[in-house]
């Protein structure tokens, strides 16, 4: 999905189409995203939403494996 498909975000249309191409329902996805416009387009979803909003790439990779486990 891209902003070509869908309104910009805040507007959770993306996600929301991107969940149904998936086949995943909300409650099972978690979007990550680095500014507000992300992070409210993926509470709008109702999907569980991580802002990672300036870090750089390594520590964006370790959080990410930490937090997943």
């Amino acid at each position: 999905m891209t902003s070509e498909d869908c309104p910009p975000k805040p507007d959770p249309t993306m996600i929301r189409r991107a969940l149904e191409k998936m086949n995943v329902r909300a409650d099972e996805a978690i979007f990550v995203g680095d500014n507000l416009e992300d992070k409210q387009a993926g509470e709008g979803a109702g999907v569980r939403s991580i802002m990672l909003d300036g870090m750089d790439e390594l520590a964006c990779t370790a959080f990410l494996k930490e937090f997943l486990g």
